[in-house]
């Protein structure tokens, strides 16, 4: 079982965006998915149809609730935890425990009915993200392509190098694997300048962009990932890319994908 956090401590970058299309995606492919929104904004039940009704994470984390009375059948080989407003006091709910950094890992330690968990993070460094980050195998870093999405990176890269700088040994280090910039125009100059500063600086750890593109704007209205709303998107295409990396990692843990500039040029020119 692969475990995936998608963090930035930056928000409006994508990262649900990124985390639900991933899922989806994957699901789509054949693979057993489970995706954990671990943000008290609940933006994982905004962008796909759930039952409003059941357990959520906060019951999950801070209720003693088992995890099969929490999962959403969102479809297809694709369960969820969702989230709601509970969770805005889940950090002062867990501060008097000593385990609260552990509580995901404790919970989910037995699972094996999924092969991948998708974990959609909160922009800020609490006590949900720090349970993501320890029960992870791996990080996903979107970044918008402006100067403010740069600087978020950077920070958020800075933070997790310190959280490894005090680990107790490697295996108790957080592996940043892949940063995947977002809203990428090509038509913007900055947008260009942003990705081969985020290139020349993370060399070979950065996918393809995923464009700008109003149906991946759209999806979340219709309830539905890009794949449902908008097959033949340059959204679509573009995340696409996202998941054969990630099926072609499985399969090839030692190889390291090509950088974007290796990609067809004329399927990039589109924005």
């Amino acid at each position: 079982m692969k475990k995936i956090c998608i963090f930035n401590l930056k928000g409006g970058v994508g990262k649900t965006t990124t985390a639900v299309n991933l899922a989806a995606g994957l699901a789509r492919r054949g693979k057993r998915v489970l995706l954990l929104d671990m943000d008290a904004q609940g933006s994982v039940n905004n962008c796909l149809s759930s039952n409003d009704s059941i357990k959520d994470m906060y019951h999950l984390m801070a209720n003693g609730a088992e995890l099969q009375e929490c999962i959403t059948h969102m479809g297809h080989n694709l369960d969820a935890v969702t989230s709601k407003g509970s969770l805005h006091t889940i950090n002062k709910d867990l501060a008097e425990k000593s385990n609260r950094d552990f509580i995901l890992s404790m919970k989910l330690k037995n699972l094996n009915s999924y092969e991948y968990v998708i974990m959609d993070c909160p922009p800020q460094f609490g006590t949900m993200t720090r349970n993501a980050l320890f029960f992870c195998d791996e990080v996903f870093v979107p970044v918008c392509t402006d100067i403010l999405g740069y600087k978020g990176l950077t920070s958020t890269i800075e933070l997790i190098e310190e959280m490894n700088n005090e680990a107790g040994n490697e295996d108790d280090k957080i592996k940043v694997s892949r940063i995947i910039p977002t809203f990428y125009d090509k038509r913007l100059r900055i947008s260009k300048k942003i990705l081969n500063m985020i290139e020349d600086e993370f060399y070979g750890m950065v996918s393809n962009p995923i464009r700008a593109n109003s149906k991946i704007k759209e999806a979340p209205e219709k309830k539905k990932s890009i794949f449902s709303y908008a097959k033949s998107s340059s959204g679509a295409q573009d995340y696409s890319r996202l998941i054969d990396y990630v099926l072609h990692s499985e399969s090839f843990p030692e190889e390291e994908e090509c950088s974007h500039s290796e990609y067809d040029e004329a399927v990039l020119s589109t924005t």
